[in-house]
Formats: C-alpha cells, sequence, structure tokens
C-alpha cells in the first residue's frame, strides 16, 4: 500500500517539474523580448514554488 502511494506521489513531484520547467522556458522566452528587469521577477515566482513544493513533501 505504501510503495503504491510512494509512486502516486513521485508521479506528482515530477509532473509538477516538468510545468515548472515549461513555465520558466515560456517566461523566459516571453521576458528576453521585453526587459531585463523582469528576470528576478520570474526567479522570485519560481522559489516561491518551490517552497511550496518542499512543504508538500515534508
Amino acid at each position: 500500500m505504501m510503495k503504491k502511494k510512494a509512486k502516486i506521489l513521485g508521479l506528482y513531484v515530477l509532473i509538477a517539474i516538468l510545468i515548472q520547467i515549461i513555465i520558466l522556458l515560456f517566461l523566459n522566452y516571453r521576458y528576453l523580448a521585453i526587459d531585463d528587469n523582469v528576470k528576478p521577477q520570474v526567479a522570485y515566482v519560481i522559489e516561491k514554488s518551490q517552497g511550496i513544493k518542499m512543504k508538500i513533501n515534508k
């Protein structure tokens, strides 16, 4: 039972990471065309989502 739960959790984490990478690439391409000043903001958003992911994993 626990192994199945761990597999599902692992799958969710994998999907979350994939989505994050896609969003990251999308944001980078959009902002590279506009302005360099937005990059720290993107980094902040990523940091925040990483924090949320850490809380879920604990």
